[in-house]
C-alpha cells in the first residue's frame, strides 16, 4: 500500500505506535468525551495501516485499553484490545504502560501503583514485561517504566537486567523503549505530582546507563503530544497517540482549545516509522489524524533532510524555533509542567527541509540553538539573518555565532547598499538582501516593505556569494520563469504567503518547480506559522495550533520528487506547468496520460493510473 519507491535503501525499518486505548462498545451511553466513541476505530484503522506499512519489525509503546487494573471492565478490555491486534493480523512487541499494569509509586495520581496481581495479569496475557530482542544490527531493550521506584523485586531486578542487557549488546546500535517519559523539558524535571516523568533515583539511573552504554535511540510515549531532544548520544523521542490528544498541552499554543478543549487535536494523532542505515537512523511520521478509514492511492513515504543532501527547498522561521511554555496547575497534574512546542521543528523534519533561514537572535540563543543544531546534525542547513547598516557591523555578528550557521544573510537598506561594495571575510557564504520600505500595495494605507530585490533585478551585480530575490504577496511565482532560461547567479527566492491556502498551493507549486529549474537557486517560504494578529495577514505552513495547513503536504512531496536524485531539471512549458529531467518529466495537471503515476500533492498519495482526477495532481512519467 505505501509508495516507498522515493527512498533511499534502509538495512532495518521498524515501526513505533502507542496508547491506542481500546475502548470496549458503550453503546448509547453518556461518555465524558464523545470521541472516545471513536478510539477503538482510530486505532485499528491505524494499526492497519502499521500493517500494511510492513516493517521489519513492530513495537507498541504502552496503553493498549482505555480502561485500567482497578476497573470491573480491565480483563474484557484487555482481551478484546488484543484480539483486535491479532485480526488485524500484525504482531506487536509490547511495553507496558500505566494502563496495562498500574501507575507510577506517587500519591498524588490519580489510578492506583502497580501491583503484583496487575503484573500477573499482564504476564499472562502479554508477556514479559521487559525483555530484548535482535533485529539485524540492532539490540532494543523494552522496560517496565512502571516498575521503577516501586517496591516490587522486580524493580531492582529489571535496572540490573538492564544495565547487563546493554552491556552485552556491545557492538550493535541499541534502541531502548519505554511508557513514561525519564522528562519533558530536561533532566532536572520534578516528579511528585506530576502524571508524565520517572521520578528520581531511577530517572537519573537509567540516563546514566544510556550515557555509558552509548544507547542511539529513547522512545517513550504517555503524553499523547510529539516532542524530542537530545540525551546524549542518543535521539530522544516522545510519540504521539492515534487514538487522542491529552488536554493540558493543549496550552502551549496561542489560540483556542482545539475540540473538547484540547482531547481531539486529530491532526497531531499518528505514529512513528524508523529507518536506518549505515550511520543514520530516519525518522518517518505516519499522520492518522483520527480517520478511521483513507481514501484511495498509496501513501507516499518521503525523505529526510539527511537523504535530500541536493534540495534546495528551504522556509524562513518567522516565529520563535521552539516556544517554551507551562502547562497550568491541572488534572492529573498537581504541579505546573514546563514543556516546549517541538511541533515547529518536527513538522520541518517531516518536510525534509533542508534550508532555514532564521534570525541571528534565535542561533545566539542556547536554548533556541540547542534545537536548531539537532536539526542540522539531520542535515538542515542554518542560515542566520542579520540586520546591518555598516559593513563592520558584520564581524561582530558572525563571531557571536561561529560554528553554528552555515550561512549569513546580510539584510540592507537600500540607501545603505553603497557602504557595501567590497568583499566582507566569512568563514560561511553571505546573502544579501535589500530592505526597500517604499512599496505601494493597493488597498493599503501605508508602504509596505519588501525584503529582497524585485526578480528584475537579479542580475545586478554583487560583491556577495548569493542575491536574494523576493516574490512579494501581491506577485506572482511566475514572474520567475524570466530567469529559467539564461540566468546561472546563486539566488535565494523569498515566497511571501497569502491568507489563502488554495492559493497558497498553487504559489508553493509554481515557486518549487520554477526554482528546481534554476541550477543555483533555494526557496524560501514564509510565513512558517500563520501571522493571524498582524496588519498583513497569513497563512502560514502550520496553523496557530501549529497543525499542518495543506501545503505542508505538498511541500514535502514536492521536495523529495524534485531532490531525490540527481535530476537536473529545465523548464519545458508553463501550459501547462512542465519540468523535464534527462530521466523524468514532471507536469502541473494536464491530461491525464495511462502510462504515467499521478502524484496527489494535497493528499500525500500516488496513483498508478492517468485515469485518477484529483484536484492538485503532479503527472509523473519515466522516460
Amino acid at each position: 500500500m505505501f509508495n516507498r519507491s522515493y527512498l533511499p535503501e534502509a538495512n532495518l525499518e521498524f515501526a513505533v505506535i502507542t496508547d491506542t486505548h481500546y475502548v470496549i462498545d458503550p453503546g448509547d451511553r453518556p461518555l465524558e468525551f464523545e470521541s472516545r466513541r471513536t478510539q477503538t476505530h482510530r486505532s485499528r484503522a491505524a494499526l492497519e495501516l502499521l500493517r500494511d506499512l510492513d516493517a521489519d519489525v513492530s513495537f507498541h509503546l504502552g496503553d493498549l485499553v482505555q480502561e485500567y487494573p482497578e476497573t470491573p471492565d480491565f480483563r474484557q478490555a484487555l482481551t478484546e484490545a488484543l484480539d483486535q491486534i491479532e485480526n488485524i493480523g500484525i504482531t506487536l512487541n509490547h511495553c507496558a504502560g500505566n494502563h496495562d499494569v498500574g501507575d507510577k509509586p506517587d500519591p498524588s495520581m490519580p489510578t492506583h501503583p502497580v501491583t503484583r496481581e496487575g503484573l500477573d495479569v499482564y504476564h499472562d496475557r502479554v508477556g514479559r514485561s521487559f525483555y530484548s530482542l535482535d533485529r539485524r544490527d540492532w539490540h532494543f531493550t523494552v522496560m517496565n517504566s512502571q516498575l521503577l521506584n516501586t517496591d516490587l523485586p522486580e524493580a531492582s531486578e529489571q535496572i540490573e537486567w538492564v544495565e547487563q542487557d546493554l552491556a552485552s549488546a556491545s557492538g550493535k546500535r541499541t534502541a531502548l523503549f519505554l511508557h513514561l517519559p525519564l522528562y519533558l523539558l530536561d533532566r532536572t524535571d520534578a516528579a511528585f505530582g506530576n502524571y508524565d516523568v520517572v521520578d528520581e533515583p531511577a530517572r537519573s539511573q537509567i540516563l546514566d546507563l544510556v550515557d555509558r552504554h552509548g544507547v542511539e535511540l529513547v522512545c517513550a510515549a504517555h503524553v499523547h503530544f510529539a516532542f524530542f531532544d537530545r540525551m546524549g548520544t542518543a535521539d530522544y523521542q516522545l510519540l504521539p497517540s492515534p487514538a487522542f490528544t491529552r488536554p493540558g498541552f493543549s496550552h502551549l499554543f496561542t489560540s483556542p482549545p482545539p475540540p473538547e478543549h484540547g482531547r481531539d487535536d486529530t491532526p497531531k494523532l499518528a505514529f512513528y516509522l524508523f529507518r536506518s542505515g549505515q550511520g543514520y537512523l530516519d525518522r518517518h511520521t505516519v499522520r492518522t489524524s483520527g480517520r478511521t478509514s483513507f481514501g484511495p492511492g498509496s501513501p507516499v513515504i518521503t525523505r529526510t533532510a539527511r537523504a535530500l543532501p541536493g534540495s534546495r527547498m528551504g522556509l524562513t522561521l518567522t516565529h520563535t524555533p521552539t516556544p517554551v511554555g507551562q502547562v497550568p496547575l491541572a488534572y492529573p497534574s498537581i504541579i505546573r509542567q514546563t514543556v516546549r512546542n517541538d511541533y515547529p521543528l518536527l513538522t520541518c523534519q517531516e518536510m525534509g527541509v533542508r534550508h532555514l533561514r532564521v534570525p541571528i537572535e534565535d542561533v545566539a540563543d542556547d536554548g533556541q540553538n540547542s534545537r536548531l543544531q539537532i536539526l542540522r546534525d539531520k542535515g538542515t542547513e542554518i542560515t542566520a539573518i542579520c540586520p546591518v547598516r555598516e559593513p563592520d557591523q558584520t564581524e561582530r555578528a558572525f563571531n557571536s555565532v561561529t560554528g553554528r550557521v552555515d550561512g549569513f544573510e546580510l539584510q540592507i537598506a537600500r540607501d545603505d547598499l553603497s557602504r557595501f561594495e567590497g568583499r566582507i571575510e566569512s568563514p560561511v557564504p553571505i546573502s544579501c538582501a535589500q530592505v526597500d520600505p517604499s512599496e505601494h500595495v493597493t488597498g493599503k494605507q501605508h508602504l509596505r516593505t519588501r525584503v529582497g530585490f524585485r526578480v528584475s533585478e537579479a542580475n545586478r551585480p554583487s560583491p556577495f556569494d548569493r542575491l536574494v530575490l523576493s516574490v512579494a504577496t501581491w506577485e506572482s511565482p511566475m514572474v520567475l520563469e524570466s530567469l529559467t532560461d539564461t540566468f546561472a547567479g546563486s539566488l535565494d527566492i523569498s515566497l511571501d504567503l497569502l491568507d489563502d491556502d488554495e492559493a497558497n498551493l498553487e504559489r508553493v507549486i509554481q515557486a518549487s518547480m520554477l526554482v528546481a529549474s534554476l541550477p543555483n537557486a533555494r526557496l524560501f517560504c514564509q510565513p512558517y506559522l500563520d501571522l493571524d494578529r498582524t496588519m498583513d495577514v497569513a497563512n502560514g505552513f502550520l496553523d496557530p495550533l501549529c497543525n499542518p495547513r495543506p501545503i505542508v503536504t505538498a511541500y514535502r512531496m514536492l521536495n523529495t520528487l524534485l531532490y531525490c536524485s540527481d535530476d537536473r531539471w529545465r523548464l519545458e512549458t508553463t501550459d501547462p506547468l512542465t519540468i523535464r529531467s534527462d530521466r523524468r518529466e514532471l507536469c502541473l495537471g494536464g491530461p491525464h496520460l495511462q502510462e504515467c503515476r499521478i502524484l496527489d500533492l494535497e493528499q500525500g498519495t500516488s496513483h498508478e493510473t492517468g485515469e485518477v482526477a484529483v484536484s492538485h495532481g503532479l503527472r509523473e512519467i519515466f522516460l
